[in-house]
């Protein structure tokens, strides 16, 4: 009976752990289904060139090869293409695969603290569980949401594969593992700039592979061989991309170089704060205790055990001083970009791991340095061992709350892209437009409305092939322009002073079949009331609080329905004219009229 008892008692406390394992990851799927959007940003436009040639056949291997600023980003094209030809460059599916990638690394590095440990007790689960909550992070939500960052989380997985079968004590032949690590490296090195790191930051992993000091020189020189290989290939053609800092800008300002790492290393914690250098000092400081005290234990189990856990912080320490000698030059806030989080956050993983290790038995049931014998004081070993679940869970709690706190971002960048994406529908019409919602989604309007026609062709996109209709009597109503007032007496604006004020409209706009509020306002101007407008001049994003139109139309749904936009009076031509806003309903392919007509007579 007893046993029977036992055996229910570990299927629960399984059960347990298994939902908490999961959670994290979870999250992140209901982050990535909820914010995430279908539609290409930024870099993602610059591959339609290359859709476009596997399309029509001709793609060769230097569309592949060629550099995007100072990166070959050889694999993750590869990815994206078979994604995008498979499914429509359905971006959903690079976000989901961004996830799964996330989820290899977890279970990577799990195996190698599973194969640290015997007994798999509430400090192995605790440090693991912890290293999940700070895996699947939602600070990296830029990364989560924006499809072409595949390279992060693949250059992630590869740097994982090459630590596990050079530190994991693997039933594979010594080459055999040398082969995949290199594999993985270079792997690593055509997905991106920071690839080259991996090769070194490996090294700690290497040298606990080999036997001995002869076995190691030889297995180091075929390294360094491959490693000068790598970068001759990588270099070839290379060219420093315009538009980006002094590579020596670092040196011009050394200390605010000093704290744009510093900060770097702690955006994983503390993001957008006066304390992120501070945190990112106490990481590094953390970081280099073990480092030296790796050294001076170099042979003992701790420091085999140590290695691979030193590999992956080495990692993130290399990748920030690359990047700061590139990217200094931008400015502090920079380095607490949402993107660096997800190399940034290795650095603390490996921290966990090794406070782990300092603070547990080994796997032979060794006492390591903090349980050994000399230790004159047991009290010391008691308030040690009552750190263990701490660490983790401190760090853990800090990783939530930078989580939390990048929510309202993320909501800002997804009604950014349904800005942009409903803006790309109609691009025809607004892409002569000088304040063009284009440019929300890629620098240069033109480019996009040209790529769009491209992605038309190959299948990618499906827009309108008619005309859109422009229904200027409604059946409901689906808006008004507030202000300025519909009156006989027109308004006047200035447009030729000097620092004339801007033009303020503002107003709200629904799509009552949708029961949700109109994405997209759009202003045009006539003279003659009798035509429509064939382009408009100016556009907004409906977004902004109406409590009002909830109450009055009974649903919250309606709650962001209002919209406001400021324009130039030089976007007016002179004398008198009527301003229009148009609704746009993209079930239907309608620009719907909303009423109020404002006379206005530009001066």
């Amino acid at each position: 009976m007893q046993i029977l008892s036992k055996v229910h008692f570990l299927a629960r406390s399984s059960a347990f752990l298994l939902v908490i394992y999961l959670l994290p990851f979870t999250f992140v799927l209901w982050f990535v289904t909820t914010f995430g959007v279908n539609i290409p940003y930024q870099d993602q436009w610059e591959l339609v060139s290359l859709f476009q040639r596997i399309a029509d056949g001709k793609a060769t291997f230097q569309d592949f090869f060629v550099q995007h600023n100072e990166h070959r980003i050889l694999f993750p094209k590869l990815i994206i293409s078979v994604l995008a030809f498979v499914s429509s460059w359905n971006i959903q599916w690079e976000l989901y695969l961004n996830i799964l990638l996330a989820a290899i690394v977890f279970l990577l590095l799990y195996k190698i603290s599973f194969d640290q440990t015997v007994q798999h007790n509430r400090s192995f689960h605790l440090a693991n569980i912890s290293t999940c909550f700070i895996v699947f992070s939602v600070g990296q939500w830029e990364n989560w949401l924006w499809g072409f960052q595949i390279a992060w989380f693949f250059m992630n997985v590869c740097l994982a594969i090459a630590i596990l079968v050079l530190s994991v004590r693997l039933n594979l032949a010594l080459w055999v593992r040398l082969t995949v690590a290199a594999l993985a490296c270079i792997v690593a090195t055509f997905s991106s700039a920071h690839g080259l790191l991996v090769w070194i930051a490996v090294i700690p992993s290497l040298i606990i592979c080999c036997k001995d000091y002869r076995q190691l020189r030889k297995v180091g020189l075929i390294w360094i061989f491959l490693f000068i290989t790598a970068c001759y290939l990588y270099l070839i053609d290379y060219h420093k991309p315009s538009g980006h800092p002094s590579l020596l800008s670092f040196l011009e300002k050394p200390f605010l170089s000093l704290e744009y790492f510093l900060t770097l290393l702690g955006s994983p914690l503390v993001r957008r704060s006066n304390f992120s250098a501070e945190v990112g000092l106490a990481i590094l400081l953390n970081f280099i205790f073990f480092v030296i005290f790796y050294f001076k234990q170099a042979g003992s189990r701790f420091s085999k055990d140590a290695a691979p856990w030193i590999s992956l912080g080495c990692f993130t320490i290399l990748f920030a001083l690359m990047t700061t000698v590139g990217r200094s030059g931008f400015g502090v806030e920079q380095a607490s970009a949402s993107r660096y989080v997800t190399v940034a956050i290795l650095l603390v993983i490996a921290l966990v791991q090794l406070w782990r290790l300092a603070l547990t038995k080994t796997k032979n049931g060794v006492e390591n340095w903090l349980d050994s014998p000399t230790q004159s004081s047991s009290g010391l070993k008691l308030r040690f061992a009552s750190i263990k679940p701490l660490i983790g869970s401190i760090l853990t709690l800090l990783v939530l709350i930078n989580s939390i706190n990048s929510i309202p971002s993320a909501t800002d960048f997804r009604s950014r892209l349904l800005h942009g994406q409903a803006c790309l529908e109609i691009a025809d019409y607004i892409v002569r437009s000088p304040e063009n919602c284009l440019q929300l989604i890629y620098p240069d309007a033109n480019t996009v409305s040209d790529r769009a026609k491209v992605l038309n062709q190959i299948g990618f996109r499906h827009f309108p092939k008619k005309p859109i209709e422009f229904l200027t009597s409604p059946d409901q109503v689906h808006g008004y322009i507030d202000s300025p007032p519909t009156s006989q007496t027109p308004a006047v604006v200035k447009r030729s002073c000097i620092n004339c004020e801007a033009v303020a409209v503002n107003g709200w706009a629904i799509l009552p079949k949708q029961v949700q509020p109109a994405r997209l306002v759009l202003l045009s101007h006539r003279k003659n009331p009798e035509h429509d407008p064939d382009a408009f001049f100016a556009n907004v994003y409906v977004r902004l609080p109406s409590p009002d139109i909830a109450k009055a139309r009974r649903t919250n749904r309606y709650a962001r329905s209002r919209w406001e936009v400021s324009f130039s009076p030089e976007l007016l031509p002179p004398g008198e004219l009527v301003l229009t806003a148009w609704a746009y309903e993209p079930n239907d392919k309608q620009f719907i009229k909303l009423n109020g007509e404002p006379k206005l007579k530009v001066e």
